[in-house]
């Protein structure tokens, strides 16, 4: 089937690149804050706060955040330890609506996805 779309073939594929675009625009730390829940683990962020609640016993372990780091499609977000160390974890993966995304794989465990609950 051969459709003349005349003077929409512009417009059209403009939208179409926008759309497709729209998962790859920067990030900020505003994508990241909230609550995030996993399979193992749910994640909540605030300015100065990461509370990671273990789904096995419902522990919450509370961390302070250093900093909110954005970078392109990704957000390292560096977080301290109760012995003090500063840790740094990455999450990347994010969709277009930032209801899903996935922590990224690091010395400290494997990739693991998450979405917005």
């Amino acid at each position: 089937m051969n459709v003349r779309l005349g003077r929409l073939w512009k417009p059209a594929v403009t939208l179409a690149a926008l759309a497709a675009a729209g998962g790859a625009m920067a990030l900020s730390d505003n994508d990241l804050l909230g609550t995030w829940c996993g399979t193992e683990s749910n994640y909540s962020f605030s300015r100065k706060v990461m509370i990671v609640t273990r789904r096995t016993d419902s522990e919450k372990l509370v961390f302070d955040v250093v900093a909110y780091e954005p970078r392109g499609d990704r957000i390292a977000v560096s977080w301290q330890r109760g012995d003090g160390k500063v840790v740094r974890t990455e999450f990347a993966e994010f969709s277009a609506d930032r209801k899903t995304m996935a922590q990224l794989s690091n010395s400290g465990g494997p990739r693991r996805e998450f979405k917005r609950c």
